[in-house]
């Protein structure tokens, strides 16, 4: 930028700022008393935007130069933080500006780890791994927890400096993103990039006489950043902006911010893929591709969650989840899909059982954070399906009083498709529907629900009691 444009540039960002959040809460209000959900949505957009502003002194550079870690996350290689991590990158902001891209390949730094860390038990195990590397740090459910851990392999790694945030993106939200382009081209290859044909053509190139260190994804995503920057004049803002909040409600895209204020908003939007703390019922499924193949690609999955309310007694959970690959290429017994398969759930819960098509099966409950986690292995072979049925008990729900609340929490794992989700509820007999904020098909006291599993969901009603 020219020293016009960045005076041009920050007169419009100071008045944005004190701009958009009165326009928020007059279009809420008006929202209010005109009950327009359309005014009501621009009404939340703008107090987005109002945020955004607010923190992108910090985000762009504005008050210093700011170094952000960016996370290559493969999702066709599911892992709890999202994803392989196969590459990664640093950016740099000032001015508002993209000061300089750097992208590098996992094996560079890793192949420069000194000392050894011991990794998790999946790790161990099932990888057959006894080192931990920054290619399958991320095993935590929490993006934070994942964040912290990258940056500390990177220092121990590469003695690399702390960064102001972490970014975490799949392989997803870069073909969403190329999407919004419509296709870019390569200045070193005439390559042309599209959303269709972005991952073969990486894989190709990765894969043509690789070896740990080899530079041909590098160089291959480093040609993309550059012609992404180059070509961003031609591209409809609206088009990118409304990708880039997709893939973040989505949760293919997650960041972490050093700023507690903007991490703060991070949270609210549910951006920053964290594990949300909450008293009612929760659910958080993670898988862990452990096959080292790309099988995600041909997974497909869904989900029946049901629970049983009964007067003064538990409350019954019967968690089931079938997984079905459609693997049919020429290799199949590469492609396997071996999922470590982990459940997060309140911790005054009492698991009875786990279940494979079925059958009973050996598991592990292992204390997460303030929650529970039954965890299983399962092996799904190309053109098969494979079902997991968790069942627990929690305590009774219903009270003395009048009436009774009923919540549930449901985390999308970051990385994961949108995949069916179908939720029913049985009320204790004798006792009526107050109120629900869910659309359901009501037969006498069970309720039921079908959605998708595209963001994070929450389910609330009240009931009277017997």
């Amino acid at each position: 930028k020219t020293a016009d444009d960045q005076r041009t540039l920050n007169t419009t960002m100071a008045y944005l700022k004190t701009a958009l959040l009165p326009l928020s809460q007059n279009l809420l209000i008006l929202a209010l008393e005109t009950q327009n959900s359309q005014i009501r949505d621009f009404a939340q957009t703008t107090k987005l935007l109002s945020s955004v502003v607010t923190a992108s002194d910090t985000i762009g550079g504005n008050k210093k130069e700011g170094r952000f870690l960016v996370l290559f996350l493969n999702d066709k290689e599911l892992r709890p933080g999202g994803g392989f991590i196969g590459s990664y990158g640093i950016v740099t902001l000032g001015h508002y500006s993209v000061q300089n891209i750097e992208i590098h390949d996992v094996y560079d730094a890793d192949g420069q780890l000194k000392e050894h860390v011991d990794p998790p038990d999946a790790v161990r195990t099932y990888l057959q791994n006894p080192h931990w590397f920054l290619r399958d740090s991320n095993f935590s459910a929490d993006f934070k927890e994942n964040a912290g851990r990258a940056e500390w392999f990177l220092e121990r790694e590469l003695g690399a400096p702390p960064f102001d945030g972490i970014i975490g993106i799949t392989t997803t939200t870069i073909e969403n993103i190329i999407g919004a382009y419509g296709s870019v081209t390569l200045a070193d290859t005439g390559d042309i990039i599209t959303k269709e044909n972005f991952y073969e053509k990486t894989q190709a190139k990765a894969q043509d006489n690789f070896f740990p260190g080899s530079r041909q994804k590098q160089t291959t995503l480093s040609s993309l950043s550059q012609a992404l920057m180059l070509q961003l004049d031609s591209v409809s803002k609206e088009a990118l902006a409304t990708v880039t909040r997709r893939m973040l409600r989505e949760k293919q895209m997650v960041v972490y911010m050093k700023d507690p204020s903007i991490q703060s908003i991070l949270e609210e939007y549910h951006w920053a893929g964290r594990i949300v703390k909450t008293d009612g019922d929760y659910l958080y499924p993670i898988e862990a591709n452990v096959g080292v193949n790309k099988v995600n690609s041909f997974t497909k999955r869904s989900t029946n969650y049901e629970v049983r309310i009964v007067n003064s007694k538990p409350v019954k959970h019967i968690y089931t989840t079938q997984f079905d690959n459609t693997y049919n290429g020429s290799m199949p017994e590469n492609n396997i899909y071996k999922n470590y398969f982990q459940l997060y759930i309140p911790k005054t819960a009492l698991v009875e059982t786990v279940l494979v098509d079925g059958g009973r099966v050996s598991y592990q409950v292992w204390p997460q954070n303030d929650l529970i986690a039954p965890t299983v292995y399962v092996e799904v072979p190309p053109q098969s399906s494979k079902k997991i049925t968790v069942i627990y008990t929690t305590p009774p729900l219903v009270t003395s009083s009048p009436s009774s609340t009923y919540h549930l929490s449901v985390q999308k794992q970051v990385g994961s498709e949108n995949s069916p989700f179908v939720f029913s509820i049985s009320l204790p007999k004798g006792s009526s529907l107050l109120s629900k904020d869910f659309d359901a098909e009501i037969q006498g006291v069970t309720l039921k629900h079908q959605t998708t599993l595209s963001e994070d969901r929450a389910f609330e009603m009240t009931f009277t009691s017997q």
